[in-house]
Protein backbone atom coordinates (compact mmCIF):
# COMPACT_ATOMS: atom_id res chain seq x y z
CA UNK A 1 0.00 0.00 0.00
CA UNK A 2 1.48 3.72 -0.80
CA UNK A 3 2.72 5.46 2.05
CA UNK A 4 2.08 9.60 1.46
CA UNK A 5 4.78 11.06 2.79
CA UNK A 6 4.09 14.30 2.02
CA UNK A 7 0.34 16.77 1.34
CA UNK A 8 -1.03 19.88 -0.21
CA UNK A 9 0.53 21.81 2.58
CA UNK A 10 3.84 20.65 1.87
CA UNK A 11 3.83 20.83 -1.92
CA UNK A 12 2.73 24.49 -1.57
CA UNK A 13 5.53 25.12 0.47
CA UNK A 14 8.25 23.37 -1.54
CA UNK A 15 6.57 25.58 -4.73
CA UNK A 16 7.12 28.77 -2.52
CA UNK A 17 10.62 27.49 -1.03
CA UNK A 18 11.85 26.92 -5.07
CA UNK A 19 10.64 30.12 -6.34
CA UNK A 20 12.43 32.04 -3.75
CA UNK A 21 15.53 29.66 -4.55
CA UNK A 22 14.71 30.90 -8.36
CA UNK A 23 14.66 34.13 -7.99
CA UNK A 24 18.76 35.11 -7.80
CA UNK A 25 18.72 33.93 -11.14
CA UNK A 26 16.74 37.04 -12.31
CA UNK A 27 19.52 39.34 -13.44
CA UNK A 28 18.87 43.08 -13.14
CA UNK A 29 22.02 43.81 -14.89
CA UNK A 30 21.25 41.75 -18.06
CA UNK A 31 17.76 42.85 -18.71
CA UNK A 32 18.10 40.87 -22.60
CA UNK A 33 18.89 37.63 -20.51
CA UNK A 34 15.23 36.60 -19.53
CA UNK A 35 14.36 33.38 -16.91
CA UNK A 36 13.04 30.83 -18.53
CA UNK A 37 11.01 28.17 -16.40
CA UNK A 38 10.81 25.28 -18.65
CA UNK A 39 8.65 22.49 -17.36
CA UNK A 40 9.05 18.56 -18.15
CA UNK A 41 6.18 16.76 -19.41
CA UNK A 42 3.61 16.30 -17.35
CA UNK A 43 4.30 17.32 -13.52
CA UNK A 44 7.19 19.61 -14.12
CA UNK A 45 4.92 21.86 -16.50
CA UNK A 46 2.50 21.83 -13.85
CA UNK A 47 5.47 22.83 -11.72
CA UNK A 48 6.62 25.90 -13.81
CA UNK A 49 3.52 27.28 -14.26
CA UNK A 50 3.02 27.00 -10.39
CA UNK A 51 6.83 28.67 -9.46
CA UNK A 52 5.76 31.28 -12.46
CA UNK A 53 2.75 32.67 -10.60
CA UNK A 54 4.64 32.69 -7.37
CA UNK A 55 7.70 35.08 -9.01
CA UNK A 56 5.54 36.70 -11.15
CA UNK A 57 3.52 38.13 -7.81
CA UNK A 58 7.19 39.50 -6.56
CA UNK A 59 7.05 41.41 -9.83
CA UNK A 60 8.67 38.74 -11.99
CA UNK A 61 7.94 38.20 -15.73
CA UNK A 62 9.49 34.56 -16.21
CA UNK A 63 8.96 33.15 -19.99
CA UNK A 64 7.12 29.25 -19.29
CA UNK A 65 7.55 26.34 -21.49
CA UNK A 66 7.09 23.30 -21.47
CA UNK A 67 9.03 20.12 -23.24
CA UNK A 68 8.63 16.45 -24.03
CA UNK A 69 12.14 15.21 -24.54
CA UNK A 70 10.99 11.60 -25.21
CA UNK A 71 12.64 11.56 -28.50
CA UNK A 72 16.21 12.04 -26.72
CA UNK A 73 15.93 9.49 -24.52
CA UNK A 74 18.93 7.36 -25.08
CA UNK A 75 16.96 4.43 -24.05
CA UNK A 76 13.95 4.90 -26.58
CA UNK A 77 15.42 1.80 -28.77
CA UNK A 78 15.16 -0.45 -26.07
CA UNK A 79 11.40 1.16 -25.74
CA UNK A 80 12.04 1.79 -21.93
CA UNK A 81 10.78 5.47 -22.69
CA UNK A 82 8.35 4.98 -25.13
CA UNK A 83 4.95 6.46 -24.48
CA UNK A 84 2.67 8.83 -25.15
CA UNK A 85 3.80 12.15 -26.55
CA UNK A 86 3.27 14.98 -25.45
CA UNK A 87 3.26 18.70 -26.90
CA UNK A 88 6.62 20.62 -26.73
CA UNK A 89 5.81 23.88 -26.16
CA UNK A 90 8.49 26.64 -26.33
CA UNK A 91 7.63 29.88 -28.50
CA UNK A 92 10.58 31.65 -27.49
CA UNK A 93 14.37 31.74 -28.22
CA UNK A 94 16.31 30.69 -25.79
CA UNK A 95 19.62 32.14 -26.64
CA UNK A 96 21.52 33.53 -23.34
CA UNK A 97 18.56 32.52 -21.29
CA UNK A 98 18.89 31.85 -17.28
CA UNK A 99 16.69 28.18 -17.96
CA UNK A 100 15.26 26.16 -14.89
CA UNK A 101 14.20 22.96 -15.75
CA UNK A 102 11.49 21.71 -13.99
CA UNK A 103 10.67 18.04 -13.00
CA UNK A 104 9.10 16.07 -10.60
CA UNK A 105 11.12 13.18 -9.57
CA UNK A 106 14.79 12.83 -10.42
CA UNK A 107 16.72 9.26 -10.51
CA UNK A 108 18.52 8.08 -13.26
CA UNK A 109 19.24 11.41 -14.77
CA UNK A 110 18.68 10.09 -18.15
CA UNK A 111 15.29 12.16 -18.64
CA UNK A 112 17.04 15.28 -17.70
CA UNK A 113 19.76 14.84 -19.84
CA UNK A 114 17.36 14.55 -22.62
CA UNK A 115 15.27 17.57 -21.61
CA UNK A 116 18.95 19.37 -21.86
CA UNK A 117 20.04 17.92 -25.10
CA UNK A 118 16.35 18.81 -26.65
CA UNK A 119 16.67 22.17 -25.36
CA UNK A 120 19.59 23.34 -27.28
CA UNK A 121 16.84 23.08 -30.69
CA UNK A 122 15.29 26.45 -28.86
CA UNK A 123 18.75 28.14 -28.62
CA UNK A 124 21.91 28.22 -26.46
CA UNK A 125 20.70 29.29 -22.79
CA UNK A 126 23.54 31.18 -20.78
CA UNK A 127 22.79 28.70 -18.16
CA UNK A 128 20.79 25.82 -17.55
CA UNK A 129 19.47 25.24 -13.79
CA UNK A 130 17.72 22.13 -12.75
CA UNK A 131 14.68 21.96 -9.65
CA UNK A 132 13.03 18.81 -8.56
CA UNK A 133 10.17 18.00 -6.40
CA UNK A 134 12.15 14.70 -5.28
CA UNK A 135 15.69 13.25 -5.36
CA UNK A 136 15.35 9.73 -4.91
CA UNK A 137 19.12 8.94 -5.18
CA UNK A 138 20.07 6.28 -7.41
CA UNK A 139 22.18 8.25 -10.65
CA UNK A 140 23.03 6.34 -13.35
CA UNK A 141 24.43 9.76 -15.10
CA UNK A 142 26.68 12.97 -13.24
CA UNK A 143 23.33 14.97 -13.05
CA UNK A 144 22.44 16.75 -9.70
CA UNK A 145 19.63 19.02 -8.82
CA UNK A 146 20.40 22.75 -7.98
CA UNK A 147 16.83 23.30 -6.29
CA UNK A 148 15.70 20.31 -4.74
CA UNK A 149 12.22 19.80 -2.47
CA UNK A 150 13.04 16.98 -1.01
CA UNK A 151 15.96 13.92 -0.96
CA UNK A 152 14.02 10.99 -0.38
CA UNK A 153 15.53 7.29 0.53
CA UNK A 154 13.47 4.82 -1.68
CA UNK A 155 13.61 1.18 -1.18
CA UNK A 156 14.63 -1.40 -4.13
CA UNK A 157 11.88 -2.19 -6.41
CA UNK A 158 9.97 1.33 -4.82
CA UNK A 159 8.95 4.21 -6.45
CA UNK A 160 7.99 8.16 -5.79
CA UNK A 161 4.98 9.46 -7.36
CA UNK A 162 4.66 13.18 -6.87
CA UNK A 163 0.67 13.71 -7.24
CA UNK A 164 -0.38 17.42 -8.56
CA UNK A 165 -3.67 18.91 -9.07
CA UNK A 166 -4.15 19.48 -12.23
CA UNK A 167 -2.34 17.10 -13.67
CA UNK A 168 -3.83 14.12 -11.69
CA UNK A 169 -7.14 15.28 -10.87
CA UNK A 170 -6.53 14.33 -7.13
CA UNK A 171 -4.55 16.68 -4.23
CA UNK A 172 -1.63 17.30 -4.46
CA UNK A 173 0.68 14.93 -2.69
CA UNK A 174 3.95 12.56 -2.36
CA UNK A 175 4.09 9.05 -2.28
CA UNK A 176 6.62 6.17 -1.64
CA UNK A 177 5.49 2.82 -2.86
CA UNK A 178 6.75 -0.26 -2.28
CA UNK A 179 7.07 -3.34 -4.84
CA UNK A 180 3.55 -4.47 -6.04
CA UNK A 181 1.86 -1.51 -4.51
CA UNK A 182 -0.90 -0.22 -6.56
CA UNK A 183 -0.81 3.65 -8.12
CA UNK A 184 -2.09 5.73 -5.48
Amino acid sequence: MPTKLYDEKWVRSAIAKMALAIKPLISPNAPDAPLALIGVRTRGAEMADRVAVELRQSGAAPLVGYLDPTFFRDDLRGGAGLREMLPTDINFNLDGASVVLLDDVLLTGRSVRAAIDALFHYGRPRVIRLCVMVDRGGRELPIQPDICGAKIECPAGGWIRVKLQATDRRPDAVYVLGEGDSEP
